[in-house]
């Protein structure tokens, strides 16, 4: 969240000082170690909790890298309804950190669930 979605503070000039202090704490975590380049190929389980309207769901997935496909061909389709303000601010974000940090949300049929066994034996972190 401290680089995602760094929040203002009150000796902020601007908005583009929330991009700068994400990328300092980015480049911080790097040297430090917390965050390293995988030299692998991997797959990493990813599950979103969360509560609505009373009830609790698990949203269970995983994060990997993907190739990017020419717009409109391929297996990889476009969000279709994307704003301007959040597509700004995405983009602001990757220039000041030289990454992409907002994960891209896919779905995908898996219908006999053969993505389930070998994802839940893996650990999972909070």
């Amino acid at each position: 969240m401290r680089v995602d979605l760094n929040r203002a503070e009150p000796e902020d000039a601007g908005v583009e000082d929330r991009y700068e202090r994400a990328a300092k704490y980015m480049k911080q975590w790097q040297q430090d170690g917390v965050l390293i380049r995988e030299h692998e190929d991997s797959l990493y389980v990813y599950h979103q909790e969360f509560e609505w309207e009373g009830t609790k769901y698990v949203r269970k997935g995983f994060l990997g890298r993907l190739k990017l496909e020419e717009f409109g061909k391929g297996n990889v389709f476009p969000h279709e309804q994307t704003m301007p303000g959040p597509k700004k601010d995405r983009l602001a974000l990757m220039h000041a950190c030289q990454a992409n940090l907002s994960a891209i949300f896919g779905l995908y049929p898996d219908r006999g669930k053969r993505s389930a066994g070998p994802f839940s034996k893996m650990p999972r972190f909070h």
